[in-house]
């Protein structure tokens, strides 16, 4: 396979006419340039040195603009300077607009009219966003054009990966010789080593609609079976490509006919081509649009685009007469395609469905990590906060990030994936574990999982379990839930709830309301430790819980009891229950360096092999050394979290720094 594509151009390239023609002195032109400079670009007095002329410095410049990587951003800064120039140029990237009245001066083909240069940004982030599929050990490497639509997921036609594919099925040996590359730093704000690079996640196929027939076939509009064969393709990357930034899909545009289409690709796996057109016509019963933009050989799996850069289509191929001559191109409405985005229920494009290592955007989850490490610091309470919080200070006023590891409990997380479909058995989960290794932290990670799905998790504590009646629990329940929901109109009865085992209608008719249709409650009862499972409250628990495991709308998670304790709660719930059970371990240097070698992937800077590993081999000796008792064995928890929030604060200086 060649190495990386670097962006080519011409002297009858678009932008290039553009700029170089563009009516100013060398001067200006230098000053332009050396304000939208960025990276390891060269100062215009430097390529002046090297050119033998004002038109040669010019072409070296634009050049160099492009390599670097802020190309868009000098086209235009030029486009401002010259509103009126390159009309030639502009028209074609844009809505036509009709010239029927107004002044007519300047205006080459009056039918056509002037375009909207506001619509360059986002076809830039569109060509950044836009990366080659390349399946590596072929004669003949075989290669399509994908887009990012999640930081690290990767839509394409189903087609471009059928050399991995049987009986629509991934075959996991050929699936990991699929590589994706992005090539094009187009924008300014973009960071890393380029090209990015990814390979498919395990298990990465994670939707898909297979073209017709093998080998894949481009059925007619009008062939009943089009309809089921959408060709495309949802894809799991190994690692977020943060600094290539992604296309929002979640609510495609809907298109006309004889509207502009706009399509970026890369034809043979080379430099991104884009060519802009029209809708022929919109299929609609078969999910399709038909265009006549063009397109070569690689470019399937490209995203169309109107006039303003939104996403309404995925290009799909050609169609041809039974004489083999060229009909249409055609394309697969994003529309239909998002329709099929789901599993079990659940919104693929939205929802992770593969075990999350970190929980992003949480202020509560920094402050359970702060005081389950206060609470196991004595003495080193003050400490361990102000390490953290210097490290990590999510929850002060308008700071954004805040990253929290999770550690183990992919066993946890994809019994959420697979309780979380509404008809699901799985209903109820029991998490143990020894004291220390992060059961409490069942609850952030729960809301980690569904912060986008609109359920509704209402933790309850020890406090209220050991002590309460049917009444306080129920209280407590429906408060909470009030307040999480704050809906107009939200009523419930809390106190109508029967304190008698055998009468729990009222209680549940006020916790039901708390919940939209097709969504589900979950309720996390937090015991501590085994002992909060009080000998004066065992029965009502017990039949607390055996009612609510038989509500299909409730997911329950019992968190902190024995082993023993957990065996003996299996025998109350129905045959027709799925109970899943959990035991969480201490961590391990393997948590560490998956957490570790996650955050490197995601934050690329200077640091080297052989100085991440000495860095493991540090953080990991003072976790052990903080962990040597077993007095203190609960403190690898916290000390591994302040290991990896350390790395991360390295990485980013690093990152910082390459920039």
């Amino acid at each position: 396979m060649s190495g990386p594509i670097e962006p080519v151009i011409s002297r009858q390239s678009g932008a290039a006419r553009m700029i170089l023609d563009a009516p100013k002195s060398t001067e200006e032109f230098g000053r332009l340039y050396d304000r939208n400079r960025a990276g390891g670009a060269p100062s215009f007095e430097v390529i002046r040195l090297a050119g033998k002329s004002d038109e040669q410095v010019r072409l070296l410049a634009v050049e160099r603009a492009l390599s670097e990587g802020f190309g868009w951003p000098l086209w235009l800064d030029f486009l401002r300077g010259a509103p009126d120039a390159r009309v030639d140029i502009a028209r074609d990237i844009y809505k036509r607009i009709p010239a029927a009245t107004g002044l007519m001066q300047g205006i080459v083909d009056a039918a056509a009219g002037l375009g909207n240069a506001f619509i360059f940004e986002p076809l830039a982030r569109i060509t950044q966003a836009t990366g080659v599929v390349y399946h590596e050990g072929l004669p003949q490497p075989a290669c399509g054009t994908g887009f990012l639509v999640g930081p690290d997921l990767f839509l394409t036609a189903a087609h471009v990966i059928a050399s991995v594919l049987a009986d629509n099925q991934l075959d996991h040996d050929k699936a990991q010789r699929l590589v994706f590359r992005f090539h094009n730093r187009t924008l300014r704000d973009t960071l890393g080593t380029w090209p990015q690079v990814a390979r498919l996640a395990p298990n990465g196929l994670l939707a898909a609609s297979p073209p017709f027939g093998t080998p894949p076939t481009l059925l007619p509009d009008d062939d009943p079976a089009a309809c089921k064969s959408l060709d495309f393709a949802l894809l799991k990357l190994d690692r977020q490509l943060g600094d290539v930034g992604y296309i929002d899909v979640a609510k495609p545009s809907s298109p006309g006919n004889n509207e502009p289409l706009v399509i970026i690709g890369h034809p043979a796996g080379e430099a991104p081509r884009f060519d802009i057109r029209k809708i022929l016509a919109m299929v609609e019963p078969a999910g399709r649009l038909r265009h006549n933009v063009n397109t070569l050989e690689g470019m399937s799996g490209s995203l169309c685009a109107d006039a303003s850069a939104r996403p309404v289509g995925l290009h799909e191929g050609a169609i041809k007469s039974v004489t083999g001559e060229l009909q249409y191109n055609r394309a697969v409405l994003l529309s239909d395609i998002r329709r099929l985005m789901t599993r079990d229920g659940v919104d693929l494009l939205l929802e992770d469905t593969l075990p999350l290592t970190c929980v992003f955007d949480s202020g509560e989850a920094r402050l359970n990590w702060l005081e389950y490490g206060t609470a196991f610091r004595a003495q080193g309470g003050p400490e361990w906060r102000n390490a953290l919080a210097a490290l990590d200070p999510a929850v002060e006023a308008g700071v954004k990030d805040s990253y929290h590891p999770i550690f183990g409990r992919s066993d946890f997380q994809i019994w959420i994936n697979k309780a979380r479909a509404l008809k699901s058995p799985d209903r109820v989960m029991l998490v143990s574990g020894d004291d220390g290794s992060g059961k409490s932290f069942s609850t952030t990670i729960l809301k980690g999982r569904l912060h986008k799905s609109g359920h509704l998790v209402i933790p309850v504590g020890s406090e209220i379990l050991r002590a309460g009646d049917l009444h306080q629990i129920a209280e407590h329940i429906v408060r909470r839930g009030t307040i999480l929901q704050s809906r107009p109109g939200l009523v419930t009865r809390p106190a109508a709830a029967s304190q008698r085992y055998d009468q729990h209608n009222a209680l549940f008719d006020a916790m039901e309301k708390l919940v939209d249709k097709d969504k589900l409650l979950w309720l996390v009862f937090d015991v501590g430790r085994d002992s909060g499972w009080t000998t004066a409250n065992d029965a009502l628990l017990k039949n607390l819980i055996k009612a609510c495991a038989e509500r299909f709308w409730i997911r329950l998670v019992i968190v902190g009891v024995s082993e023993v304790r957990a065996s003996e709660l299996i025998e109350l719930f129905p045959s027709d229950v799925g109970v899943g059970t959990e035991l969480v371990h201490m961590v391990s240097f393997n948590d560490l360096k998956t957490h570790a070698t996650k955050l490197r992937e995601n934050h690329p800077g200077n640091m080297k092999d052989d100085e991440f590993k000495a860095v493991l081999a540090k953080f990991w000796s003072a976790v052990q050394q903080a962990s040597a008792t077993d007095v203190d064995r609960h403190l690898r928890c916290v000390e591994t979290v302040r290991s990896v929030l350390q790395l991360r604060s390295v990485l980013l200086q690093s990152r910082e720094a390459a920039a």
